[in-house]
């Protein structure tokens, strides 16, 4: 109630700012109605008087004095200069610039306006708009809850983890990519809360691209999606800083006069623990998430090919992160079962536990155009990481029947003890990773109809994993069972992987086709890989703007340590390469609804896999069953509609369904449920502005994720047997700009603007499952008790622009 008084008052206290004075407000965009930022707004009774329109097209200009009137003009490059004049001062201005002819402006703004019609000839592809990951509302401001948000197909049923699942595959099928580097996540972490932050920082985000399936032969050999980020090439002085909460972050970029040299840097800080508060297993939360990144480019020559790149550069990426989870846990009540018979499940524990791990990268990329048909990129990069896993708790547990009558004085308490048990866990594990790779690709332009693309790549890795842990479980009398695991590996391996592509299309622009082959061998298990794809869209000459796309191929997945590694810590080294076959097909659709324009993107998509390797989820682990057992499917069908639902502010809606079954060998069962199979995803953005006050601005997403499967440890037969809740999520974000620049302001070297944003979490409190831990009675049932997420919580962070 205090926080919200404040915040009150801090809104509250924005009329009076500007009460000496008048304030035009308004947006301005293209003749298609996009947004367009920085353009000039200038009071011509006194040019001192200016501002500039914010990403969003939005400008606030203070000018001195009540008027009837107000004339201003509005310059903008690439546009004709305009002189409107405003008659109501209480009326926000809408207005559209027509282009003056010369100068080309491209949006790249997914849902809106793609650059260029080849990137909406890739199926599975979404192109995104670097700068809605910061306008997205989350809990730690994770770029990967953007994701999963806008993506085909993609699903996350966990607030507190940044991982996510694509079209039936699991987060290790995920292909990640900064500037062509792959980048790598933790093996070690078991649940969301001890994870850090994600790799990618979106104060540094240039360009994104994502793919949920069928992607071209330049990406690498992973079965379910591809996420390629391109980071900054500055050319002027930007920077940002934000604190809230839940965490801090800095950027600055900047360029040198002749624009040959240019960095950006970002840092972050991630404050878990009054989010993890919420949690139902009480206790001392100590989690530290620090991260650091930055990218310096060197142009040696200014002139630049059509992707802004110039025609010789090189760059350098680096990266280090440092996290530390401890925590020592205290209590835990659940409380689950039906109206008619409720149970609790109360827990004492003792002990602590602590997960760290270290992470370092660097990258160099060199770019050089031998003649205006050849470019040649070279990437090399190095990662180092360091994971230790302690543990030493002991718990004590209780389950008892609860009265339901409301009518009795005991209601909700424990009437009856059905069950006592303790659950011992002890663990030391550690697991280093050296990772190096080298690649060279070339990119020939061949004529104005034909592309080719190769590339080679070299990888060297090494794995050096001490695991030692177990664990005892006493429950109604009797030990219920015990577990020990010790084991060493060192393994070093190498890679070599090699691809060639040939895009083209027909004189009309009617056809287009992508078609390729990759090559993939691995030095452990001494396999080779080849994998054909192919991609085809066909874009009509009708009245309506529509792309029909077709992509089909072969995805293998060879292992990497994880899924070598079986539950009982035995690493199976003759492990082979997972295989999938893509069939998808879709239409991108560009209309416009209320004389507004929108994107309808639908797919349907099959995808046959074999030599799968079965694994179980808990929580966020994946544990592997360190075999080629099984063979599965999966089939679906995902829209996606996105646009100006409100006019000035876009915001899209997302609905998919999916079935993925699998069979395990020596199950009798035949097809179950894969641990992913989730039926029904739906998810919204929706961003609204106050029509007269675009300075106060709503962000609203809502996440709907049928149950996942789940079954007893100990019990195969019972795998895949039961379904979870479904998970429902609901978080709002009202943001309201308090300061902005204007030429007097700018002058000062002051900020551009100021954000206050206060964010409500779980804003239905509803407390979602993401696992079960089973127990058993004084009669021998089982019980599953769900372990659930952060409940309601309310965030508030300043953001400052310079």
């Amino acid at each position: 109630m205090r926080t919200g008084s404040i915040l009150f008052l801090i809104f509250l206290s924005q009329g009076f700012l500007f009460a000496q004075s008048v304030r035009l407000s308004g947006v301005i965009k293209d003749k298609e109605h996009f947004p367009i930022a920085g353009a000039l707004i200038e009071w011509m009774d006194n040019t001192a008087y200016q501002t500039t329109t914010d990403s969003l097209g939005f400008f606030i200009l203070n000018v001195p004095s009540a008027q009837n009137e107000y004339r201003i003009t509005i310059k903008a490059l690439g546009f004709s200069s305009t002189v409107i004049t405003v008659a109501d001062a209480n009326k926000s201005i809408e207005y559209n610039l027509v282009s003056d002819g010369r100068t080309s402006i491209s949006v790249d703004v997914e849902g809106n306006k793609v650059k260029g019609e080849r990137e909406r000839l890739n199926a599975g592809g979404i192109y995104l708009d670097p700068k809605t990951p910061q306008n997205f509302v989350s809990a730690f401001g994770d770029f990967n809850k953007v994701i999963s948000s806008i993506g085909m197909g993609v699903s996350a049923n966990n607030e507190l983890s940044s991982t996510y699942n694509v079209r039936g595959g699991n987060y290790d099928e995920n292909l990640v990519y900064v500037n062509n580097m792959q980048i790598y996540r933790p093996f070690l972490a078991k649940t969301g809360q001890q994870e850090g932050l994600s790799f990618i920082n979106p104060d540094l985000v240039e360009k994104i691209s994502f793919y949920a399936g069928g992607w071209q032969p330049r990406y690498g050999d992973k079965l379910s999606s591809v996420l390629d980020v391109k980071y900054k090439r500055p050319t002027q002085f930007k920077a940002s800083a934000s604190v809230g909460l839940l965490g801090a972050t800095l950027h600055a970029e900047n360029a040198s006069k002749n624009k040959r040299l240019s960095y950006a840097f970002g840092a972050r800080h991630k404050r878990a623990g009054y989010l993890l508060s919420s949690l139902p297993t009480k206790g001392e939360y100590k989690p530290r998430f620090y991260d650091v990144q930055g990218i310096v480019n060197y142009n040696f020559k200014t002139t630049k090919d059509e992707e802004g790149i110039s025609d010789h550069s090189i760059s350098l990426i680096y990266s280090w992160a440092y996290n530390d989870y401890r925590f020592e846990p205290s209590t835990r009540e659940t409380k689950f079962g039906t109206l008619s018979q409720p149970k609790t499940f109360s827990v004492a524990y003792e002990g602590k536990e602590r997960m760290e791990y270290n992470t370092g990268q660097v990258g160099l990329m060199h770019y050089l155009r031998l003649s205006p048909k050849l470019r040649i990129e070279t990437v090399g990069y190095l990662v180092k990481s360091v994971e230790r896993e302690y543990r030493d708790v002991m718990a004590a547990y209780r389950l008892c029947d609860t009265d339901p009558d409301p009518n009795n004085q005991s209601f909700n308490q424990c009437l009856f003890v059905t069950g006592l048990g303790s659950d011992y866990n002890y663990s030391r594990n550690k697991l280093e990773s050296s990772i190096g790779s080298v690649g060279e690709r070339a990119y020939y332009h061949w004529n104005d109809q034909s592309d080719i693309e190769m590339g080679l790549i070299f990888t060297s890795e090494n794995i050096q994993d001490k695991l030692y842990e177990y664990s005892l479980q006493d429950s109604a009398d009797y030990i219920l069972g015990s577990t020990f695991v010790s084991s060493q590996a060192k393994l070093t391996s190498h890679r070599f992987e090699y691809y060639a592509q040939h895009s083209y299309h027909t004189k009309d622009s009617l056809h287009y086709v992508t078609y390729g082959a990759r090559l993939n061998y691995w030095s452990l298990n001494n396999q080779f890989l080849m994998s054909p794809r192919i991609s085809y869209a066909f874009k009509p000459k009708w009245k309506r703007d529509m792309v029909f796309r077709l992509a089909t191929g072969l995805y293998q997945q060879p292992p990497f340590y994880r899924e070598l590694r079986n539950q009982q810590g035995v690493v199976n080294t003759s492990l082979q390469a997972q295989r999938s076959w893509h069939v998808i097909g879709g239409l991108d659709y560009n209309l416009k609804l209320w004389n507004r324009p929108f994107k309808l993107i639908t797919e349907a998509y099959f995808k046959l896999l074999d030599k799968v390797v079965p694994y179980d989820i808990e929580n966020i682990r994946l544990r592997y069953y360190g075999q080629n057992s099984a063979q599965a499917y999966v089939t679906g069908v995902d829209f996606r509609l996105s646009g100006e639902f409100v006019k000035g502010a876009e915001s899209w809606f997302s609905l998919g369904f999916l079935q993925t079954k699998e069979k395990v060998n020596g199950d009798d069962r035949g097809y179950i449920r894969r641990p992913t199979d989730q039926l029904i995803n739906a998810s919204i953005f929706f961003r609204d502005h106050i029509p007269n006050n675009p300075s106060l601005q709503v962000y609203l997403t809502l996440s709907y994720l049928s149950g996942f499967p789940f079954g007893p440890k100990d019990r195969p037969d019972l795998r895949a047997s039961f379904a979870s809740p479904s998970y429902r999520r609901v978080d709002i974000g009202f943001a309201k700009l308090v300061s902005y620049s204007d030429k007097r302001i700018e002058k000062k070297k002051l900020f551009e603007s100021i954000w206050i944003t206060a964010e409500v979490l779980n804003l239905l409190g509803v407390a979602n499952t993401i696992s079960y831990d089973w127990i058993k009675d004084g009669n021998g049932f089982q019980y599953a008790i769900p372990n659930t997420l952060s409940s309601r919580f309310l965030n508030i962070k300043i953001t400052v622009r310079y």
